[in-house]
């Protein structure tokens, strides 16, 4: 009886690893081991089924420094065991506390950074292309419920995936009780971690409290029923990321403003796909990593009137526009002004500005001329700012910059970064736009000046 429930235990590792396409033949794997009973099973189980696999083992024990000798005799245990089992053996150290400290990181937390940064470094340097962990089915019930009651999203209590990257776990799909019987029946010994049993981290209490009463008291099973149900949703997460990411690639596009993304039927969209979509496109192009707030004001823009802004993090503007949203990066504001007289040529913002003295009669390409028989020796040059308002050429009344603008359908994006030139406290050019009419030539005009903006090459 105990021989037929060993093989089947022993089958669940390579069932599972065969149907999430862990192991592949001529792979070299290294065994994160810290010695405990979890990592000893995974250990012993790929050195018995080695041959069958292909591959080629290694075991990497990574000393936290948290527990004095205790780690040191941890350590000293996993480099005899895996001596025993003819495994190469890499052990490493790591200043958890230190890191913890300048990062304001919990202990916890530090120690599973260090600890997969120490292992990833030691893959590379032994030519491992695989790290496998010793997470089973309780780790993942655990990882699910703390999620989930943290309010955490349908990815995080999709559970504990069966691979990431270089990182893979075999044993996700047995129990902790199994993997105890199997070592047992098998006279394989393994350390205890004290810290295990201490409550004082909010994954202990769970473990030693919350879920055996559950066990008790509803299922038997909520372990085996915990991962059911994060591999279904697992499953659902890998259609809406598919879906999301094609959609994402058909809706964002570069532009000269910035990222341009069409709002076609996005409005219709639930709240889940539409913040999936919009986050696949802000990874890609700004690497920003959007949170639920944000997609909460993207969305609400949605049926806002065009020219409505959004501010998220790290300076990521959204701009509403005529059926799309553009988004760009906006550096702080810093008063860009130039001062002169008579005549200057100005480089700013990847523009060539000139204002100079002129007999032409015809305009070039990008220029405007003006009378200057009425101006002033001293120009202003500068953005332009809310209230400011001139007289377009061709009319009478004087006209506010932002509502000229707007006739203009300059998109939002690009209205803050235009200039206007000033003369005698008046503008007499909104650059690249239009002149005032208060300059425009006439027949009695003496002197010319030419206004022009090019772009930088």
């Amino acid at each position: 009886m105990s021989k037929n429930r060993l093989k089947k235990i022993e089958q669940k590792v390579i069932s599972f690893s065969s149907q999430n396409n862990l192991i592949s033949k001529n792979d070299k794997i290294l065994v994160a081991f810290s010695g405990g009973a979890d990592s000893a099973f995974v250990l012993s189980v790929l050195k018995k089924y080695k041959a069958k696999f292909g591959i080629e083992l290694a075991a990497a024990h990574v000393n936290h420094g948290l527990r004095g000798k205790d780690a040191d005799s941890d350590e000293k245990f996993c480099a005899d065991f895996a001596a025993k089992l003819g495994v190469e053996f890499h052990p490493a150290k790591v200043q958890v506390k230190r890191f913890a400290a300048a990062k304001k990181l919990s202990l916890e937390e530090a120690a599973r950074i260090k600890r997969y940064e120490a292992l990833r470094k030691i893959a590379k340097k032994n030519g491992a292309n695989k790290i496998a962990t010793a997470h089973n089915l309780n780790d993942n019930a655990e990882t699910v419920l703390l999620n989930l009651l943290k309010g955490g999203s349908p990815r995080s209590v999709a559970g504990i995936p069966p691979k990431r990257e270089e990182i893979i776990r075999p044993a996700l799909n047995v129990s902790r009780k199994e993997i105890e019987f199997w070592l047992a029946e098998n006279k394989i010994n393994f350390v205890t971690d004290k810290t295990n049993f201490e409550n004082e981290f909010l994954r202990n209490r769970l473990r030693n409290l919350i879920l055996p009463q559950i066990r008790k008291e509803i299922n038997p099973k909520a372990d085996e029923a915990v991962f059911n149900f994060s591999q279904i949703l697992a499953s659902q997460n890998e259609f809406i990321d598919k879906f999301a990411t094609m959609r994402a690639g058909e809706l964002f596009r570069e532009s000269a403003e910035g990222v341009s993304l069409d709002l076609s039927g996005l409005n219709e969209l639930d709240f889940l796909i539409f913040g999936e979509i919009i986050s696949r496109g802000l990874r890609k192009f700004f690497n920003y990593g959007i949170s639920f707030a944000d997609v909460e004001k993207i969305k609400s823009v949605l049926e806002k009137q065009k020219g409505k802004r959004i501010l998220l993090g790290g300076g990521l503007v959204a701009v509403k526009e005529r059926g799309r949203l553009v988004f760009f990066i906006e550096e702080p504001e810093k008063e860009t002004l130039f001062e002169f007289e008579n005549e200057a040529v100005i480089e700013t913002d990847g523009a060539v500005i000139s204002v100079l003295k002129t007999k032409r009669k015809k305009k070039k390409l990008n220029c405007e001329l003006i009378s200057a028989d009425n101006l002033g020796e001293k120009f202003t040059l500068r953005r332009w700012k809310k209230g400011d308002k001139f007289t377009p050429l061709g009319m009478k009344r004087g006209k506010k910059i932002s509502d000229f603008l707007t006739d203009l359908k300059v998109p939002a994006s690009k209205k803050k970064k235009i200039f206007v030139l000033e003369n005698n406290g008046k503008i007499i050019w909104v650059v690249g736009f239009r002149i005032s009419d208060e300059v425009k030539l006439t027949d009695k005009t003496k002197k010319r000046m030419e206004l022009c903006e090019n772009t930088m090459i």
